[in-house]
């Protein structure tokens, strides 16, 4: 968009009729979705494998404490992989 657009207001829209501001927010907001139901999935199914399995064997705070950092990595994962993947701006 050269400048004279920019001034006017006016944006070069594509084949959809999107403008690209209008394509970056639908892809943020695809991949703060993405994001959450990796995330969120993720911790129900560890929440569902800690309670189940390790809070009988080490008690409910060890338990906490061993779930904790795998859930920072996957965190840290799924925000690398949603940005490279969805080729967020």
């Amino acid at each position: 968009m050269d400048e004279m657009e920019r001034l006017v207001g006016l944006a070069a829209h594509s084949d959809n009729g999107r403008t690209e501001r209008q394509e970056n927010v639908v892809r943020i907001l695809q991949a703060g979705v993405l994001y959450f139901v990796l995330v969120f999935g993720t911790g129900v199914v560890l929440g569902a494998v800690r309670t189940i399995w390790i809070v009988p064997r080490v008690g409910a705070r060890t338990a906490e404490l061993v779930e904790m950092p795998i859930m920072l990595a996957v965190s840290i994962v799924a925000a690398r992989w949603t940005i490279l993947r969805l080729s967020v701006p």
